[in-house]
């Protein structure tokens, strides 16, 4: 999938379909929409590192959620000549919603330092969400507008922004 949409994308395309898509990648139509729905779908499959799900047993929920922010980084500078493309397809902010509600449990992770109970009222993840949406949209604009940066220090600048925002996060505190 990722091979097809890379070639669209080094080609030029102007719009994108699932029916194009199913073409280009060798796949029927019937099982793309089974297996992403629409193009939010796809876009969503693309920004969205592979991880592995189990975690190293000492490793804790909120070392595990740096891990992955970090990853979201590599994942978005390497596939960043889709991300570009993708922009045109048609492709509604459905896609990036769901990447902020999925960032956004990292951020809880980290919020809640390993399980600390929510309190009523807490705005956890209403923080989280607001993480989550910024981390995306500064990386998603640093990739979109920036076309002349080395592929290494679009990862530097994606990792410092991670950095950043992960300070900011451990300042806050919740009763």
């Amino acid at each position: 999938m990722l091979d097809a949409l890379e070639a669209l994308a080094r080609e030029g395309c102007a719009e994108v379909t699932m029916g194009l898509l199913s073409e280009r990648a060798g796949i029927s139509r019937a099982a793309l929409y089974a297996n992403f729905g629409s193009l939010d779908g796809v876009l969503t499959m693309l920004m969205t590192p592979e991880i592995p799900e189990a975690p190293a047993p000492e490793e804790s929920r909120a070392a595990r959620a740096v891990r992955e922010l970090h990853a979201l980084v590599d994942c978005m500078v390497d596939r960043r000549d889709v991300i570009r493309a993708a922009r045109s397809w048609r492709i509604t902010s459905a896609a990036q919603a769901t990447l902020v509600e999925s960032y956004a449990d990292r951020f809880e992770a980290l919020l809640l330092q390993d399980g600390a109970p929510v309190t009523e009222g807490s705005t956890i993840r209403e923080d989280s969400l607001y993480c989550a949406g910024g981390l995306l949209t500064t990386l998603n604009g640093m990739l979109v507008c920036d076309t002349g940066t080395s592929t290494e220090e679009l990862r530097a600048h994606g990792h410092a922004s991670v950095e950043r925002i992960l300070r900011a996060v451990s300042t806050m505190r919740f009763t």
